[in-house]
């Protein structure tokens, strides 16, 4: 596999990347570690807003050329774009042409670079915003229903904070918070660039060029006086239930959290289960229920974890009248996982699941690989050691291995169920 190579610039900005001899990978972009995560709780969502005005225009850039380029290489929807809750990421799409690199790299370094809060750009962002935020119709469940979960499952962890915000705390952000937030983290030691295609010797060039004379400064703090993980995880009787009713759609949506508190050195361990438990649910919820007017077409379970917390997530869309068996069916396979070990073929398909995708990301998918990268870098694995030995850390696993974890760690009744279903 080709590797990824990091670097360090004098002033603490980061460099990563990735040769492909061959050409056919074209792909830069810069990371910043602020999401809203790091959200003042009056203005939550203002990480979202700041991504939003950030790609407009700067100094040396007009909005219309910014969407001139933005259009050559097939518009802003193939743009990689966003805020997440730990970090913001500003992504090209991948080029046929490796000579354009440098000149849409370029550009986003001037966006980052040289910010300025454009007055009638943040009223036109603003408004943009805001129908990302209520629930509108059956496309924007699964974020929504996520978010409700985060709510639900943390009182006090800074991850509850819903990315886009809410109306009430995204209108009133003035330009001056904006200004301060911007000039806060986006820092050289804060920020990193991804550059895959060139050579290091290159992408050390480019990096250099538009973010090495930023001065040097301190990491800013993220979360707030907030401790990763000093927050107890909730304990109850039975499994906490939120229930909303939404006018215009017709089947249930479901989402069970189970968070747990764990070590990053498990991480593999606990994706490996995530794996596992998607395959078990899919023949639990679907392939025994074919009655799809009342059954599940998929239940995918994902392991979410970061600085600040960690959580399995299973979520789907079902009939109102199969919520709670389905719900059972759920919280049986996570008993389950506990108590019983994995067959020893299945076991091994799911590793080697993981591991097919992980070389897809080093081999073939840059947009993979971007997103790998910056899960680690805003996580602070600067030099992704947990990213290059996670083949390792798979192959080191074992069924009894996964048992005791999950024995240890995931406990059915520390969860949260939230229903979305259709208005009586």
């Amino acid at each position: 596999m080709r590797p990824v190579i990091t670097n360090t610039l004098n002033n603490g900005f980061r460099v990563y990347s990735q040769s492909d001899p061959s050409r056919s990978l074209n792909l830069s972009g810069i990371v910043v570690r602020v999401g809203s995560s790091s959200d003042p709780p009056q203005f939550c969502g203002l990480a979202h807003l700041l991504e939003h005005l950030i790609f407009r225009k700067t100094k040396n850039h007009s909005l219309q050329e910014v969407r001139l380029m933005a259009q050559q290489l097939g518009g802003l929807k193939n743009f990689n774009i966003g805020t997440s809750r730990e970090g913001t990421y500003f992504f090209t799409p991948n080029m046929l042409r490796r000579n354009r690199l440098q000149e849409y790299f370029a550009l986003i370094a001037d966006l980052v670079r040289n910010f300025k809060v454009d007055l009638g750009g943040l009223k036109t962002e603003k408004g943009a915003i805001n129908p990302e935020i209520p629930l509108t119709g059956l496309d924007v469940l699964p974020e929504e229903i996520i978010d409700i979960l985060h709510e639900s499952v943390y009182a006090k962890n800074p991850i509850r904070n819903r990315v886009a915000g809410y109306p009430a705390t995204v209108k009133p952000i003035p330009p001056s918070r904006i200004t301060n937030f911007y000039n806060r983290y986006y820092t050289a030691s804060n920020m990193a660039a991804i550059i895959l295609g060139p050579k290091h010797n290159c992408a050390m060039r480019m990096a250099r060029e538009y973010f090495g004379d930023m001065p040097p400064s301190k990491v800013p703090e993220r979360f707030r006086e907030y401790e990763p993980f000093n927050e107890d995880l909730p304990t109850f009787d039975t499994i906490k239930t939120v229930i909303q009713e939404r006018p215009g759609i017709h089947q249930a949506h479901i989402a069970i959290g189970f968070p747990l508190k764990i070590v990053p050195k498990d991480i593999p361990a606990f994706e490996l289960i995530a794996d596992i438990l998607d395959s078990r649910l899919f023949e639990k919820l679907r392939e025994e229920n074919q009655d799809f007017d009342g059954g599940v077409y998929n239940a995918p379970v994902s392991f979410e974890y970061s600085k600040l917390h960690s959580i399995f997530i299973v979520r789907t869309a079902i009939n109102s009248s199969y919520v709670e068996s389905a719900t059972e069916k759920i919280v049986v396979e996570f008993q389950k996982i506990r108590n019983e070990l994995v067959d020893d073929p299945f076991f091994n398909a799911s590793v080697e699941a993981l591991l097919s995708d992980y070389r897809i990301a080093f081999e073939q998918s840059g947009e993979m690989l971007c997103d790998m990268i910056t899960n680690a870098f805003v996580n602070d694995d600067e030099e992704l050691r947990s990213l290059h030995n996670y083949p390792k850390a798979l192959k080191r696993l074992n069924p009894k291995k996964l048992m005791l974890l999950a024995n240890q760690y995931i406990n059915p009744q520390k969860s949260v169920r939230v229903i979305i279903k259709p208005a009586s």
